[in-house]
């Protein structure tokens, strides 16, 4: 196909990757039809947002809108249709069969190349009563909706979330901000998988202090309603009040439409593809929650649903299936995933990248932890708050594995510094050499990195 063949683009799915996807095989080659099947109404939403959403931090829903339908369609030139599900992928006949939420038909449409952005989606535990109106998921914009709308109508004076990730704490903070009491259960021992103990305990206390009753190493065992509502929990030994469930056990790719089209899939079920995000299948590419990425310290695949992650992958995905289509070279390649994270916990806030200790000693490497505790700011500064600081670090050589920080909002924002540290393959030694910023207002003279990296140089 010549440079200037139209060409016709199909994209499986209409949130980040999805988006960024069409979005970039249009800017490159205005010629080119670039359709987006999206089975839902809506495109392209802030999914991190919505526990604020919920919370009425942010006061409008339509806010959440990174890029509206008719910006889409309009400004940037794409075929979006949305309420089209689709139900397969021929790559033999290279054709896409969908469903059309309005009418209920079902239709074909013939792709060049295609790129499948299908997301994650939320698990479900098998427990009885799961089903109970009141028993809700936090993941799709409409979820979100559901979620804010249901606590409008039942004002639910307790209510239960399931898991305590980032998530299951985001939302136990925005169901407290919302007057409900709230319990969150949890089988691991502790919040936020990975967190040192240290750490974790100034989550626990900080949960506590607003209310929130933290039960760990607690299973759901069933859900029981009235009149098809929920209303109590069963956990453990132990039956809990609930107007509300909140079900945040984790989730999985949502990779069954590639399976049945013959692409490999690789981590926890998620499609494996390579550095230009080209899945097992000629023709096929795949970007997002659905896809593998692989991890920047250990090169190994790894399943990590991250927004920033997923908006990367689909440019790639989207600039190589186009440069695909017209006979270019596909240049554009995935970089590689640290697992960074960060979220707020009422007034504290938890951040975390690359590998905890356990994975980093999974994972072969001779691995060590320092653990310390600063402040964010200079002693004396009105409001310096203190900072607990974690790195993994590779003994012998001293490279930095990974870290995580506790502490205030904007002092947890330093964990960017160790990701970068990890980027560039530093060492503790080199990190402690780093000329970081210094005033009162923003930081001790010995930053608490600097501080980190010094002692556990003596580890080493």
């Amino acid at each position: 196909m010549t440079e200037q063949s139209k060409g016709r683009l199909v994209v499986v799915g209409g949130d980040a990757a999805g988006m960024s996807a069409a979005s970039q095989a249009k800017r490159r080659y205005p010629d080119m039809e670039v359709v987006v099947l999206e089975k839902d109404q809506y495109i392209s939403y802030a999914a991190c947002g919505m526990p604020y959403m919920v919370s009425g931090v942010v006061r409008d829903a339509d806010d959440l809108f990174a890029l509206r339908i008719e910006d889409a369609i309009n400004k940037r030139k794409l075929d979006v249709r949305l309420g089209h599900e689709v139900l397969s992928i021929d790559p033999a006949d290279k054709k896409v069969r969908f469903r059309i939420a309005e009418t209920g038909l079902t239709d074909d449409i013939s792709y060049d190349a295609c790129v499948i952005a299908t997301g994650a989606e939320p698990i479900v535990p098998p427990v009885p009563g799961s089903d109970l109106e009141g028993v809700l998921v936090l993941r799709s914009y409409g979820s979100g909706l559901a979620v804010r709308k249901y606590v409008d109508q039942h004002a639910p004076q307790a209510g239960v979330v399931v898991g305590a990730g980032l998530v299951g704490l985001e939302m136990a903070e925005a169901l407290t901000l919302r007057g409900v009491k709230t319990t969150v259960l949890e089988m691991a021992p502790g919040p936020i998988l990975g967190l040192v103990p240290e750490l974790s305990r100034v989550i626990e206390e900080e949960l506590a202090s607003h209310g929130v009753t933290l039960l760990f190493q607690t299973a759901l065992e069933r859900v029981e309603g009235v009149d098809g509502r929920v209303r109590e929990v069963h956990g453990g030994s132990e039956t809990f009040p609930a107007g509300l469930v909140l079900l945040s056990v984790g989730v999985k790719p949502a990779s069954a439409l590639a399976r049945a089209a013959g692409v490999d899939l690789g981590v926890r079920g998620a499609i494996h593809v390579d550095e230009r995000a080209a899945t097992s299948v000629p023709g096929l590419f795949s970007a997002g929650d659905c896809a593998e990425q692989v991890h920047g310290i250990t090169g190994k695949p790894v399943f990590i649903p991250q927004a920033l992650s997923a908006n990367r992958q689909g440019r790639v995905a989207g600039a190589n299936a186009a440069a695909l289509i017209v006979g270019k070279e596909m240049t554009e390649t995935n970089p590689p995933a640290y697992g960074t994270i960060v979220t707020k916990v009422f007034d504290k806030a938890v951040a975390l990248a690359g590998l905890t200790l356990l994975e980093a000693q999974r994972a072969g490497f001779d691995a060590d932890v320092v653990v310390i505790k600063s402040r964010s700011k200079a002693h004396y500064y009105p409001d310096a708050t203190p900072l607990h600081v974690a790195l993994v670090f590779e003994k012998g050589t001293g490279r930095v594995l990974g870290g995580q920080l506790v502490g205030s909002p904007d002092a947890v924002k330093r964990i960017d510094v160790v990701v970068t540290a990890m980027s560039a393959g530093l060492d503790l030694e080199q990190l402690s050499r780093l000329d970081l910023a210094y005033a009162p207002p923003f930081a001790p003279v010995w930053d608490p990195l600097l501080v980190a990296a010094n002692v556990g140089k003596k580890k080493i």
